[in-house]
C-alpha cells in the first residue's frame, strides 16, 4: 500500500495532466480481503478509480468459489470493488447474475481476446453483456500474453469471436465495437467529458489511419471495413 500511494504521488498528472494513476490489484485468486479492502480505501481517498483482472481464468475462478462460496464478480461486489470507478479485464468466468451485478454498479470490463485465445483463458460472453448493457472496451492485456500491441486486431477478433459464440451477426457490429475503442474507453477512465469523441471542446485524442495502406477497402462502408 505504501509502494502504492508513492507511485501515485510520484507520476499523477505528469506530462501536462495526461498521466491518470489508478490503483489496482492483480486479481481476487492473489489477494487477500485486507489489501483489496484498503486500495479501494486509498482510492476513494486519492478520489481515482481502480484496475484489475477479474474471472480470468477457470481454474482461479474456482478457486475464488471455494474461497468465496460465490463467484469472482460477486466476491468483488461482496469486497465493494465494483462501481463506475472500477475496470476489469478479461470477466470470461460469469454467469447471467454476475453480469447484471456489472451492469447495475456501473463497472466497466476491458475485452482482451488475444489473451484469452493465445493462453486458452476462454471466450468470454461479452454477448451478454453487451445486452445487458455493461460498458465494455479493448485492451491488448501485455504483450507477451497477447504478442500484440495492435488495439484495432483485438477489436476485430473480438467482434468475430463474439458473432460466432452469440450466433448473432449483429452482436458487435461495427459502429458498437467503434465506440468500444472510442467513448466507451473515456468512460472507463472517467474521462469521457475530455476524450472520446471527436468534439469541440474535447480534446485532440486521435490517430490517423493512410489510405489505402491501412487495408481498409471502400470509403463507402468505412466503419464496418475498419472494424
Amino acid at each position: 500500500l505504501n509502494d502504492s500511494k508513492k507511485f501515485f504521488n510520484r507520476w499523477q498528472g505528469k506530462y501536462n495532466g495526461r498521466l491518470k494513476v489508478k490503483f489496482s490489484f492483480a486479481g481476487l485468486p492473489a489477494c487477500t480481503d485486507s489489501l483489496i479492502i484498503n486500495l479501494i480505501k486509498l482510492a476513494k481517498e486519492y478520489g481515482v478509480g481502480i484496475h484489475a483482472h477479474a474471472a480470468e481464468g477457470q481454474e482461479p475462478t474456482n478457486q475464488v468459489r471455494k474461497r468465496f462460496n460465490k463467484g469472482e464478480i460477486s466476491a468483488l461486489n461482496y469486497l465493494g470493488a465494483l462501481g463506475p470507478a472500477t475496470q476489469l479485464a478479461h470477466v470470461i468466468w460469469v454467469d447471467d447474475e454476475e453480469i447484471k451485478l456489472l451492469a447495475q454498479t456501473g463497472t466497466s470490463v476491458i475485452h482482451c481476446p488475444y489473451t484469452n485465445c493465445k493462453v486458452t483463458d476462454g471466450i468470454s460472453p461479452m454477448y451478454k453483456m453487451q445486452k445487458a448493457e455493461v460498458n465494455i472496451t479493448i485492451g491488448c492485456d501485455g504483450g507477451a500474453s497477447s504478442s500484440n500491441y495492435d488495439v484495432l486486431l483485438e477489436a476485430r477478433l473480438g467482434s468475430m469471436l463474439q458473432k460466432v459464440s452469440s450466433m448473432d451477426e449483429k452482436t458487435f457490429n461495427a459502429p458498437s465495437v467503434y465506440d468500444m475503442l472510442t467513448i466507451n474507453g473515456a468512460r472507463a477512465l472517467n474521462l469521457e467529458d475530455e476524450i472520446g469523441r471527436i468534439k469541440e471542446g474535447h480534446k485532440a485524442d486521435m490517430i490517423v489511419l493512410e489510405y489505402p495502406t491501412s487495408k481498409i477497402l471502400s470509403e463507402d462502408v468505412f466503419i464496418n471495413n475498419f472494424i
